[in-house]
């Protein structure tokens, strides 16, 4: 995958391009009507945020701006990270997964329940895991 940022004197714009590894999976993650309540992020390996959809503001408050490389393990609740760091070891070893639910730090400091189901993404002809594509539903 390719991602570039480039400054538009209004502010940033990103452009990214990416190759699908697993298009079932892919498919089945995002099949039926977009839901209000769901959206889609994209992290490196070790969480960081590199996109998230235009669904993300309006259920947890960020811009796309603001989570854009930070880590998703600061805004989640400090009683769950545990359940979450055996989910991504999981995922990580299996290639896909499914959180159970976790509290999610809003922008206006309320916790928000959510589970999250995440697919790896490898470096082309590897299988070497560059970076995970998760649907977080609440």
């Amino acid at each position: 995958a390719v991602v570039s940022t480039q400054s538009t004197g209004d502010g940033y714009c990103l452009v990214g391009v990416g190759r699908l590894q697993s298009t079932q999976t892919i498919r089945e993650m995002t099949s039926g009507a977009p839901s209000l309540n769901a959206w889609t992020s994209h992290h490196r390996m070790d969480a960081k945020y590199i996109y998230v959809d235009q669904n993300a503001p309006s259920i947890v408050g960020y811009s796309a701006a603001e989570l854009l490389g930070s880590s998703a393990y600061n805004l989640y609740h400090d009683e769950d990270l545990s359940g979450l760091a055996r989910s991504h070891v999981e995922l990580s070893k299996n290639g896909t997964g499914m959180t159970g639910l976790y509290r999610f730090l809003t922008k206006g400091h309320q916790w928000l329940w959510i589970k999250t189901h995440g697919i790896l993404q490898y470096r082309e002809g590897t299988t070497v895991p560059q970076s995970v594509i998760c649907h977080n539903i609440v």
